[in-house]
């Protein structure tokens, strides 16, 4: 076993560094930025290590952060910084974070407070992406209704049952997949599917972000298309409106509203 002895002055403290293989990141798939933490001697107690946020343009949004341990009589552990991958229209983004120690006892053990930059680059897909919400803050139990969005193409559908219904990738051939849409027309369809026995009279705040991740987003309002008193279509009515439409030339989209009126376009 080490006999490592007990630190006496600010000399015999040891400083922490932290060091990565790569400056960048993809938040494709929501991975862990992985960087090292390092004593350039051990001690014999136990050191927990946190991070914060000092600079860069990401935000909050953009990344989950985590501690590291650092065990007695060690000189190296690692940090891992969890990516958001999100659907995001945005460019690179960099963030710079200071490694600390975790309490008051730590602070007194180690010398240095090392910082970690890196960059977030954008995830960009061709396929289509949609998300549909119609949750409310004043009123959770709306989540309780089950709609789905598709195109009429079929060539991207979220039939999940989920609030709210969210597609970036094709998870289940049979319920939730996209694909790169062909040239043409896409009818943009939402279908009531299941009020679940929702209370009458309440106006449902529908709305859709729909596009391609990372390339091209239209923000559709669909509030005024639902209350809790259309008639679903589990229970034999016709629950299916059309609220918009994707145009596709040469690969590039144009996306309208149910007015013909142009919201976003390649």
């Amino acid at each position: 076993e080490n006999d490592v002895a007990s630190i006496i002055d600010e000399s015999d403290k040891p400083t922490v560094t932290a060091s990565a293989e790569s400056s960048n990141i993809n938040e494709s798939g929501s991975p862990d930025y992985i960087f090292n933490i390092e004593f350039d001697k051990p001690i014999k107690t136990t050191t927990t290590f946190s991070a914060v946020q000092v600079g860069g343009t990401a935000s909050s949004n953009d990344y989950v952060l985590s501690t590291a341990v650092m065990p007695a009589y060690s000189t190296k552990t690692t940090m891992a910084v969890s990516i958001v991958n999100d659907i995001d229209v945005e460019d690179t983004e960099s963030l710079i974070l200071e490694i600390l120690p975790n309490n008051i006892s730590d602070l007194g053990e180690v010398r240095g407070s090392p910082t970690i930059s890196f960059n977030i680059e954008n995830f960009t897909s061709e396929e289509m992406t949609m998300l549909l919400e119609w949750d409310a803050a004043d009123n959770p139990d709306l989540c309780n209704i089950d709609f789905d969005v598709f195109l009429d193409s079929y060539g991207a559908y979220a039939f999940t049952g989920s609030c709210p219904e969210f597609l970036m990738e094709c998870v289940n051939p049979s319920n939730l997949c996209t694909s790169v849409l062909p040239d043409g027309i896409h009818l943009i369809i939402v279908d009531l599917w299941d009020l679940h026995g929702a209370p009458s009279s309440i106006q449902i705040p529908l709305r859709l972000t729909i596009g391609k991740a990372g390339i091209i987003l239209a923000n559709l309002d669909l509030g005024n298309f639902y209350t809790t008193d259309n008639g679903d279509s589990i229970s034999g009515n016709d629950g299916t409106k059309v609220v918009g439409y994707v145009e596709v030339t040469d690969g590039k989209y144009s996306i309208f509203d149910s007015n013909d009126n142009l919201i976003e376009q390649e």
